[in-house]
């Protein structure tokens, strides 16, 4: 539950700082375009707090938290029957504008029309109005016709000054700044949260891959460990989360990318990635691919083996170099690794089948002690004489417990102690030759464990490869005053692309409606990467901001967009579409709406809950 609460909290926080920039952007245009603004409100349905200024407008919440408006003076009626009772402001305008109306057509009527009026009881002449009748009281009017014009002129100019701030009379360019004003600024903020992160540094995950199984698509494609993505179809990439990002936006189609070998020390090439048959909500990306993120430059041969754990019942020993997987050769213990997580994946679907939609204690269970084949690992053993290398701290670990294991991981100091030992070792085995070797094989009966949140079972061997150099995949990036916006406007394209990419996809069907999600996916992705940490929860925020701008520019009425459309067809024919056909579009759009709002509520319960 309190994980439940802390998504709804910062789905409130996005919601709501989203939301209030959108119609804020909408406001200030109204403003300086002139138009009168009655209310400023977060939220629909009945109002439950307001505080009304001086001039008259009005700023409120309302019950529904799930958007919000900006009434305008000159908008239309279906408007405010929408978004609540009229204010304060709204209604004074409207018993003005009526009494004006009254006032004009009264001062309308013009000299010697008079006898046409007998039967209501007046008349007027050239220079007064006559009142006739049974009425007692009934008396010539005092007031000439010059009076009446004067009267009619004010009349007018009031009803003039009324229309001026109206956004039915602005010029169409007003119009259309005060609609785009919406979207425009949801990206601005984008841009402005962008600079926000970059203004502190940025400490990047570089896109470099590992993990490469031999037979993935992967590997057969040419991707290698250590290679480094510098671009995806043609535009840079400089974190490893834009990479993947961008490649997994390809969804359904093919696309081209560059490479880097050995961590970008390497020569640059070029390949291309089929996603044809990928699925960005069915299919986890790594596993498609058959490949994994990097963590550094690690050691190729084993650096320890836990104590009575499979790989040490099996015989294998630190600074064994594993050459074969099943009869598959492997260059490294990355490749290695991957390999068999590979294999054990396969295993996984031919004995129980497809994954899942919900893991259950019955579906562990069956993954726990489903009859997998043993490991045939191919090795081979290197001896070095004593003094050649340093003293191996695995030695003495491999000879400990599990509890004693955890202590040492629970103790800071020891683990460094230990870590840097084992670096030291794995360095020199790289470095010294060794003065014999011989082959052999092994065969691991593994444990397994299995994923509660994806199904997917893991392979434990008990064995494990140090890395050698972190700071290969990490950058330290800080800009300067000039690079700060030039990134942050590079950031915001980048999504923007990314964005229509998705939205193209989606349309000619390349990834499916599963992709489309609603407010439980968001909410949980909000709570997740406020978890996380500020940069990643301003990420998200950055990336919804820019999402929510360019979608409302999608020309569906109901829209932004669609409202621009209108203004467009206005500037084009010279009149707006008439009231019936904006009424007919509405309702089709409002429809599509709905039915996409309901297609992601649906999607979202089929995902978290079925």
């Amino acid at each position: 539950m309190g994980g439940a609460l802390w998504n709804l909290l910062f789905f409130c926080i996005v919601l709501g700082v989203l939301v209030t920039i959108h119609e804020f952007g909408h406001y200030l245009a109204a403003r300086l375009c002139g138009v009168k603004v009655y209310r400023f409100c977060l939220g629909f349905g009945p109002v439950i707090f307001r505080k009304v200024r001086k001039n008259g407008e009005e700023f409120a919440i309302a019950l529904l938290p799930l958007g919000g408006y900006v009434k305008m003076k000159g908008e239309s009626v279906e408007v405010t029957a929408v978004e609540g009772a009229a204010t304060d402001a709204e209604k004074a305008d409207q018993e003005k504008a009526a009494q004006n109306k009254a006032a004009q057509k009264k001062a309308a009527q013009k000299p010697g029309q008079g006898w046409a009026n007998l039967a209501s009881g007046s008349f007027e002449t050239d220079f007064a109005q006559i009142r006739t009748g049974t009425n007692p009281d009934s008396a010539f009017s005092t007031k000439s016709t010059a009076a009446l014009v004067r009267e009619a002129e004010r009349a007018a100019q009031d009803n003039q000054a009324q229309l001026s701030d109206s956004f039915a009379d602005k010029k169409i360019w007003q119009r259309t700044v005060i609609i785009a004003a919406g979207p425009v600024f949801n990206i601005i903020l984008a841009f402005l949260i962008y600079i926000v992160i970059n203004s502190f540094g940025v400490s990047a995950h570089l896109p470099v891959v590992d993990g490469i199984a031999p037979g993935s698509r992967a590997y057969e494609l040419g991707l290698r460990n250590g290679d480094l993505i510098t671009t995806v179809d043609g535009r840079e990439v400089y974190t490893a989360g834009d990479a993947w990002m961008n490649l997994g936006s390809f969804a359904g189609k093919e696309v081209d990318f560059t490479v880097k070998s050995d961590f970008g020390r390497g020569p640059e090439r070029t390949l291309q990635l089929d996603l044809t048959g990928f699925d960005v909500i069915e299919d986890d990306f790594f596993d498609y691919i058959g490949m994994g993120q990097s963590w550094g430059e690690m050691a190729a041969d084993v650096s320890f083996v836990e104590a009575d754990k499979p790989a040490a019942r099996a015989g294998l020993l630190p600074g064994d170099l594993i050459v074969a997987v099943n009869g598959t050769k492997v260059a490294n213990f990355s490749e290695a690794v991957a390999l068999l997580r590979a294999d054990f994946r396969k295993q996984q679907l031919d004995l129980l089948g497809p994954l899942p939609k919900e893991v259950t204690e019955e579906y562990i269970g069956k993954a726990l002690n489903a009859p997998y084949a043993p490991i045939k690992l191919t090795i081979v053993r290197r001896y070095w004489d004593e003094g050649m290398l340093p003293p191996d701290p695995a030695a003495d670990f491999s000879a400990t417990t599990d509890e004693a294991f955890f202590a040492r991981g629970r103790d800071p100091k020891l683990n460094q102690a230990w870590y840097d030992g084992l670096e030291a070792v794995a360095r020199a085995r790289a470095s010294v030759a060794p003065t014999s070797s011989e082959m052999f094989e092994l065969t691991v009966e593994p444990n397994v464990t299995v994923d509660g949140q994806n199904g997917k079972v893991q392979p434990r061997l008990g064995m494990g490869a140090i890395t050698l150099d972190g700071s290969l995949v990490w950058t330290e990036v800080n800009f300067g005053p000039v690079e700060l916006v030039t990134k942050a406007f590079h950031d915001t394209v980048s999504d923007s692309l990314l964005i229509f990419r998705s939205l193209h996809s989606l349309v000619s069907g390349d990834i499916g409606f599963k992709a489309v999600s609603g407010p439980v996916a968001i909410a949980t992705v909000a709570g997740e990467t406020a978890s996380l940490g500020p940069s990643f929860f301003l990420k998200f925020l950055a990336l919804l901001s820019i999402n929510l701008g360019w979608l409302n520019l999608i020309p569906i009425p109901v829209l932004d967009g669609g409202q621009l459309l209108y203004l467009a067809y206005e500037k084009v024919i010279g009149r707006p579409p008439s009231v019936r056909a904006q009424n007919f579009l509405s309702v089709l759009g409002l429809s599509l709406i709905l039915g996409l709002t309901l297609l992601a509520i649906f999607n979202d319960i089929s995902y978290f809950w079925l």
